[in-house]
């Protein structure tokens, strides 16, 4: 008996819907895909509306922070 090990990607989506892969990720032509539905090619499901508005994904500018006091200077605050 030899052992087998099974190789899945632990980052990465799937190239048809987006989703993130995860332990029911299935590989099909060298492509890891979501499920065995996108594997498929099965009607992929609507994407859910972002819970996060697109313009709170942006990076914000430093300059628009206030100016912290160096630790030494800040109140404690117990």
């Amino acid at each position: 008996m030899t052992a087998r090990t099974d190789y899945r990607p632990y980052s990465g989506s799937c190239p048809r819907c987006l989703a993130s892969l995860g332990l029911a990720s299935v590989e099909s032509r060298g492509v890891w895909y979501c499920s065995p539905a996108c594997a498929s090619g099965a009607p992929a499901e609507q994407a859910s509306a972002s819970t996060v508005d697109e313009r709170w994904l942006t990076n914000r500018p430093r300059r628009f922070y206030r100016t912290r006091a160096p630790k030494e200077l800040r109140r404690s605050s117990g």
